[in-house]
């Protein structure tokens, strides 16, 4: 099924960081903001020098955010320098804790194929954010780097109203069907195991892709095998339309004391 037929998941904390002036991606906290102004003559001289090794060190010694904050503190030509030595994985996640705006001023620094693969692997919600804000004639461009499935995903998610949920939506989640037993649910998550970090809210729909309620993967593996999905529905029928807007979807997470919930579209799929 398409992501369109079985609907979308927002996780609350993707929200609280987007609306909340405590977010720190792009915000620096005072500790932090320090660590920058600290290191910048030190890595400013191991740049000039081309002493990758030396900085890779220095850099992995530290997460993502702090990292982060290194890289307020630089141009965007040295950002891109010390982007391009670290881990691919480590890379994307700093790249993720930038501002909307070092993200714009380090795409024009980096390289097409460095800027291919931080654009795939961000998640989809947060490379949203970034592109949303980019002029057409850029976005259009950076689209093209997107592999076929990225790019649709980027593409639905920038179709809908700009301050709507659905631009902050995360596609990854998993549907169960409601006729399944646990033995089947089983065995179709050891087939979405790429979706491990969706798994702790399982989204049971009926024949037609149509949100019936949810199950929670801890109840799920302690179930017997024969037993029915239906048994263990949390009888919870909350969910949010594409079209809400974010404050709706945080004063809903508030409301019901939760931290995902399902993203529908009118005909509750």
């Amino acid at each position: 099924a398409s992501l369109v037929q079985v609907g979308m998941v927002l996780a609350a904390a993707g929200f609280r960081k987007s609306l909340s002036p405590l977010h720190t991606r792009g915000i620096r906290v005072s500790w932090r903001g320090m660590i920058g102004s600290l290191l910048k003559p030190e890595l400013a001289e191991l740049i000039r020098r081309r002493d990758f090794n030396q900085l890779r060190d220095i850099l992995c010694g530290f997460p993502a955010p702090d990292i982060a904050e290194i890289f307020t503190d630089l141009n965007a030509d040295d950002e891109a320098v010390l982007l391009r030595i670290l881990p691919h994985e480590l890379a994307t996640e700093v790249f993720e804790y930038l501002s909307v705006e070092d993200q714009e001023n380090l795409l024009h620094a980096l390289g097409s194929e460095q800027v291919a693969g931080i654009l795939n692997d961000l998640p989809p919600d947060d490379r949203t954010a970034l592109l949303q804000e980019l002029p057409s004639a850029a976005l259009q461009k950076l689209l093209a780097l997107l592999t076929p499935e990225q790019r649709k995903i980027a593409t639905e998610l920038l179709g809908y109203p700009k301050d709507s949920i659905g631009r902050r939506m995360s596609p990854e989640y998993v549907a169960i069907q409601q006729n399944w037993t646990v033995a089947e649910v089983l065995a179709h998550l050891r087939r979405e195991e790429h979706k491990r970090d969706a798994m702790n809210q399982l989204y049971v729909v009926d024949g037609k892709g149509h949100l019936v309620d949810f199950v929670r993967l801890r109840n799920l593996v302690v179930a017997p095998v024969q037993m029915s999905v239906l048994e263990l529905l949390e009888n919870q029928q909350i969910s949010l339309r594409a079209t809400d807007d974010q404050e709706t979807a945080v004063a809903t997470f508030k409301k019901y004391d939760v931290t995902m919930l399902p993203v529908v579209d009118s005909n509750e799929v």
